[in-house]
């Protein structure tokens, strides 16, 4: 939406640096209002009576070449939905999707959608030169700001690396696209090609993020003496898998396997083959991330349990990066992973269901890694499933977390439990502890090392009072700019054991300490003959020790709120004190004012008697 100062107006032109501005806008106060939509053309709010009040108006551009491939990385990762691209573009190929918007637009695709801010503005800046700019654009619509905290505030909203490697294209298409754009280069100084941005080769989102199954290659075969082709229509997993790796009919069985999976709703969305993909009902943002995430780390020959599985996606990619074991624990099973992925992956996935705040019964062995991606704002019980992740990583073991989070009061630790109608992420999630909160309770359960991969705000405005915060979905609410609720991916490894206990029975000292914990109910201790007389000393003595603490803490307060007491007596003892002291200045006071009217009148020249008139 354009913002509305006291002079002027800014328009926010889509991928040039707009969130900065507006932000540093809001940060110096100089917002007063809003118009239009988010990303407001100055012709679609033309007639708005405010708008039309501020004859200065104000937008930044940037490169032809760096706009479009920025443009390309933010409708690829938050999916095409709400894209102003056209249908034809919308290709997982950044070079493609130049190839047809030159076909589309021949005098430059950038100058097409940026044709009406460059033409109604009064002044146009540059993203490469946007500090300079934004205060000159102010200085000149006669706004008061200061120079300083524009030049100091953060750069923000960077496109997503890894994104960016498959954002290239041969050096013949960019300078096609350059010469489309000759005017608007000319206009606002644009020449060079970036150099980060040309490639020998047309690459596609499957190049940087690996399919689940590799490329095989096509082997045409002769149709003298050939077999009847094998209907793969009524084909099992298995022969398609088979005829795929003859690399005779890989078209055919790509899309024979699309059809099939095109039954069922995939939450997160992956290449299974470098040319077929499923799509996801999560942002592809975020799916992206966390393939990011997992890549990071080293999962070679580690066994691997994902909590909250959903449709085992992240499992089936964590097996590809090469973990010998992997765990799908889930509510219930996912019917198009394991009837279908599952099987023509070849892999050897293990699904499971059941409550995931409990370790699983048929899982005596512990585990590297544990997932916990887009669940635990879901948990309706957040720490405990913490702490049943903690439960199933061997010492030293690592759990990848990825949630949504809430961006406010940083330094108080927080959980924050909205109800299904005010809760960003749909009904189902209640739970979004702040940061601050979220590490506290890692650290209290028994991690350590917490590294903060990524985290993502919507873009709160600075300074708003919490009751002006909006909780409603991003959707609705303007790409969710003012959202609270925000993402974080981080990664805690568990502490390092001194001595690890080996099970006996059905408890042990470490199972029970671990049931204390989670502060199940200790009846049971009766009941089982595998508890050893020293492991309940030692918890004796742990909690004898932990009550005298606490009773050494109970009686400091008591002796610091009886010396306060003493304090307060004393104060408010000097207090009457003072009280008397103020009542009598006051009586003579009084006394001093009589005494100094007697002298007045006594003196010659004193107050006249009054003249009485007929």
């Amino acid at each position: 939406m354009a913002l509305l100062l006291k002079n002027s107006i800014f328009f926010h032109v889509g991928r040039t640096g707009g969130y900065w501005v507006r932000d540093v806008l809001a940060a110096l106060e100089l917002v007063q209002g809003e118009a239009g939509s988010f990303h407001s053309t100055p012709g679609s709010v033309r007639a708005d009576r405010e708008v039309m009040a501020r004859s200065f108006s104000f937008c930044f551009v940037r490169h032809p070449l760096t706009w479009l491939r920025s443009a390309w990385i933010h409708d690829v990762s938050v999916g095409w939905a709400d894209s102003a691209f056209p249908e034809e573009a919308r290709l997982d190929c950044f070079a493609d999707f130049l190839d047809i918007l030159v076909q589309l637009h021949p005098r430059g695709a950038a100058s097409h959608y940026l044709d009406d801010f460059v033409r109604s503005c009064t002044f146009v800046g540059r993203l490469e030169t946007i500090r300079q700019d934004l205060c000159l654009a102010l200085f000149r619509a006669q706004e008061r700001f200061n120079v300083t905290a524009i030049y100091d505030y953060p750069v923000q909203n960077e496109s997503a690396a890894r994104l960016a490697e498959a954002a290239v294209a041969t050096l013949p298409l960019l300078e096609k696209i350059m010469a489309a754009e000759k005017e608007f280069c000319r206009r606002f100084g644009y020449d060079q090609i970036p150099t980060a941005m040309v490639c020998e080769k047309r690459l596609t989102l499957s190049h940087i993020y690996q399919p689940l199954l590799g490329a095989r290659s096509q082997v045409m075969s002769d149709s003298t003496g050939a077999s009847a082709p094998v209907h793969l229509r009524d084909s099992s997993i298995t022969d398609l898998r088979d005829e795929f790796d003859t690399g005779r009919r890989i078209a055919e069985v790509e899309e024979e396997l699309s059809r099939r999976l095109a039954e069922f709703t995939f939450a997160n969305g992956c290449y299974i083959t470098p040319r077929l993909r499923i799509d996801g009902e999560s942002p592809r943002r975020d799916t992206l991330d966390i393939f990011d995430f997992i890549s990071s780390q080293e999962l070679r020959d580690k066994k691997v349990i994902e909590l909250g599985a959903g449709d085992g996606v992240f499992c089936l990619f964590a097996e590809a990066r090469g973990a010998s074991k992997v765990v799908a624990r889930a509510f219930s099973r996912h019917q198009g992973t394991e009837k279908i992925l599952s099987p023509f992956l070849r892999s050897k996935l293990t699904f499971s269901t059941g409550s995931l705040y409990e370790t699983c019964a048929d899982d005596l062995e512990k585990y590297d890694c544990v997932f916990l991606f887009n669940i635990l704002h879901e948990a309706r019980y957040p720490m405990l499933l913490l702490r049943a992740a903690f439960s199933l990583l061997k010492p030293g073991g690592i759990v990848l977390i990825a949630t949504g989070v809430f961006f406010e009061i940083e330094n108080l630790p927080l959980l924050l439990c909205p109800g299904p109608s005010l809760s960003p992420f749909g009904p189902a999630a209640t739970s979004f502890f702040n940061i601050n909160g979220l590490t506290q309770t890692l650290n209290g359960i028994g991690f350590e090392e917490i590294d903060i991969r990524k985290s993502s705000a919507h873009g709160l405005p600075k300074h708003l009072p919490f009751n002006e915060l909006s909780f409603a979905a991003p959707k609705a609410n303007g790409d969710g700019r003012y959202s609270p609720i925000g993402r974080v991916l981080l990664s805690a490894k568990k502490k390092e054991e001194i001595k690890h206990v080996t099970p006996r029975g059905v408890f042990d000292g470490r199972e029970l300490r671990d049931r204390w914990d989670c502060g199940k109910p200790i009846f049971f201790v009766d009941a089982s003959p595998c508890i050893e007389e020293s492991d309940l000393k030692r918890m004796l003595t742990r909690s004898e020790d932990r009550a005298a603490r606490l009773a050494a803490e109970v009686e400091a307060l008591k002796h610091a709120m009886n010396d306060r007491e003493q304090d307060l007596a004393f104060e408010r003892s000097e207090l009457a004190l003072r009280g008397r002291e103020v009542d009598e200045a006051r009586k003579e006071l009084e006394q001093v004012r009589g005494q100094l009217k007697d002298l007045t009148d006594r003196l010659p020249g004193g107050p006249a008697a009054p003249t009485h008139h007929s």
